[in-house]
């Protein structure tokens, strides 16, 4: 009796579950479902605080860790379906996407088993005529390439298997939720549904980081941030330097910003620039900062990186101020550099050609300015070298590295954060210092 009791008023929390897990929306006209969506939240804080589990609300009969994952996969759903401009996803259209996936892997397979018998034959034909210039077909090699080619094909059948088994086991997964509310589905299924939530899981966490690199091109934002905002593209910020040298001399109140983006454009098309994604290059942006008293051009410029959803979750705001306090501090090493290499030296040669007459007098004191600014510029690309080699390339290469075997948007999250603090903590009294 307790038993067909608990079933029966169990059944209005599976169709929640169903609900929420395969379309990631709330049926809960009551409040007693245990997730919560907060729609006042702000963009970069959509992944971490629009989704609430409310613990009271979690049946005491209910597994921690499955309560977790399935509060996970309707999150997953939900934000696929709000934020990644793909408002008809479900479980289903992952299903279906999965099926087709495997039916493309069988067809091009054959495919290619095709072509390769035919090169064979070809080949064998070929062979056949240069050396006897007869039209026959020697069994012999053929017969061999033939066991070399089935070798491959034991070795790709057997990783295809494991793959047919994979999606096998993910249908099954599916099937068994979407049938989540049928009659036969009761209590003495939740051990069953513990077995197959994780599956379930692991298929919706990938399809999301799939649409976060592949659709939204995550890996390219990130270089394009490494290649802009950390000065990684070294032809195009020495371009930028030469031709924003004259306009951030003047001071902050006569700094224009359209005057600025015609400059930066010039500088993306006379380098390398150019030839990187242009949606990409259309998110890069001049900032000016409110000057205070006596600042010029040099105080108030830097870059900045436009983000859009549903990459704002990984470049938050406030990682994106880290980026550019970074920015400031490379572009002041920057600008030390092209000051104490080209516009000092520039000026000591015009000097000297024009006041010849004296320049016997001044030799001694010339030669003691380019001894010291020798020292500077010697001090300057050392630090440089340091920060470029022994930092930035080495935590990129760490994040490069790892972003390969990503499974979940949370660890993307972490790995990116992560990246930033490492870079920004080697020199954090530098950069608050002044920013």
């Amino acid at each position: 009796m307790l038993g067909s009791i608990l079933n029966e008023t169990s059944k209005p929390l599976f169709k929640m579950i169903k609900h929420w897990i395969i379309f990631g929306e709330l049926q809960d006209p009551y409040k007693e479902f245990f997730v919560e969506i907060n729609e006042k939240v702000s963009e970069d804080e959509v992944w971490n605080t629009r989704y609430n589990l409310i613990i009271k609300n979690i049946p005491n009969f209910f597994n921690k860790n499955m309560t977790i994952k399935l509060f996970e996969i309707g999150k997953c759903v939900n934000f696929i379906r709000n934020y990644c401009d793909n408002p008809n996803f479900s479980m289903l259209k992952l299903k279906e996407k999965i099926v087709k996936i495997g039916e493309d892997k069988i067809k091009s397979s054959a495919e290619v088993e095709k072509v390769e018998l035919n090169n064979i034959i070809k080949e064998e034909k070929v062979h056949e005529i240069k050396n006897d210039n007869k039209m026959i077909i020697d069994d012999v090699p053929i017969s061999n390439n033939l066991n070399k080619m089935n070798i491959e094909q034991n070795d790709n059948q057997s990783i295809s298997e494991n793959q047919k088994n994979e999606r096998k086991n993910v249908h099954k997964s599916l099937d068994f939720i979407f049938n989540i509310e049928d009659e036969s589905v009761n209590m003495a299924c939740l051990n069953e549904l513990y077995s197959e939530i994780d599956l379930v899981h692991q298929v919706i966490n990938k399809e999301l980081i799939t649409i976060i690199f592949d659709k939204f091109k995550f890996k390219a934002h990130l270089e394009s941030i490494y290649r802009y905002l950390l000065l990684g593209q070294g032809d195009m910020m020495q371009y930028l330097m030469e031709l924003l040298v004259n306009e951030l001399k003047k001071p902050a109140s006569q700094i224009y910003k359209h005057n600025l983006l015609s400059i930066l454009d010039s500088a993306i098309r006379a380098s390398n620039a150019q030839y990187h994604e242009q949606e990409c290059i259309k998110k890069l942006n001049i900032k000016l900062f409110e000057p205070n008293s006596g600042d010029t051009g040099w105080d108030i410029f830097v870059l900045e990186y436009n983000i859009d959803m549903p990459l704002k979750i990984i470049f938050t705001k406030t990682l994106l101020r880290e980026y550019q306090k970074l920015f400031f501090f490379f572009w002041k090493l920057k600008r030390l550099e092209f000051t104490q290499n080209h516009q000092i030296w520039r000026s000591l040669m015009t000097y000297s050609h024009s006041k010849r007459k004296n320049f016997d007098f001044l030799r001694p004191h010339i030669q003691r300015i380019l001894l010291f600014n020798q020292q500077i510029i010697h001090f300057v690309t050392n630090l440089h070298d340091y920060i470029t080699l022994e930092v930035l390339e080495t935590e990129w290469k760490n994040i490069m590295e790892k972003l390969e075997n990503v499974d979940y948007l949370d660890n993307l999250i972490f790995l990116h954060k992560s990246f930033v603090s490492n870079v920004t903590g080697k020199y954090k009294h530098i950069l608050y210092n002044h920013i």
